[in-house]
């Protein structure tokens, strides 16, 4: 079995990264929030950033006890600011039109699930349960996550096709 104070740079990079998304997806509700939290449906949005939140102690956490911290939030900070461009290219000046938030959300949670999945292969090797446990959580619940925004995107296909 490989212990966490084993874990190697890629599998510090591969948090740093997915912590990123956790940063990122609350920045993003944040600053969008206002079209998308006025929905009805607004308890959904509340349970993203709380899931965020949860996710991203637990990976600092992690990162701290396997003493890849540095690594971890260097990692973190060089992907916030790629997702911050791209963000950008993609929303631009349309953050009060929830189907363009919404069509981001969609595209970076595709990108979210992507990486937990990188660190879900990395923990069949480090071996450790709390890792496992979080990468199992942070894949299913950004598949949720993804299916809420179809969802929301569906809706708004069928009305504007009319």
């Amino acid at each position: 079995m490989v212990y966490l104070s084993h874990m190697n740079e890629f599998t510090a990079k591969k948090l740093g990264e997915v912590y990123a998304f956790t940063i990122f997806g609350h920045d993003t509700l944040n600053k969008g929030g206002s079209p998308i939290l006025e929905k009805p449906r607004n308890q959904f949005f509340t349970n993203i950033k709380e899931k965020n939140e949860v996710h991203g102690a637990e990976l600092k956490r992690i990162a701290e006890k396997a003493g890849v911290s540095e690594a971890m939030l260097a990692k973190a900070e060089k992907t916030v600011e790629k997702l911050k461009k791209m963000r950008e290219v993609y929303i631009g000046d349309q953050w009060q039109n929830a189907t363009e938030v919404c069509e981001w959300s969609g595209f970076f949670e595709g990108a979210a699930i992507v990486h937990w999945q990188l660190l879900r292969g990395a923990e069949k090797t480090i071996k450790q349960e709390t890792l496992l446990i979080l990468t199992e959580e942070g894949v299913n619940t950004h598949y949720e996550f993804l299916e809420k925004f179809g969802g929301e995107l569906e809706e708004v296909g069928q009305a504007k096709a009319i």
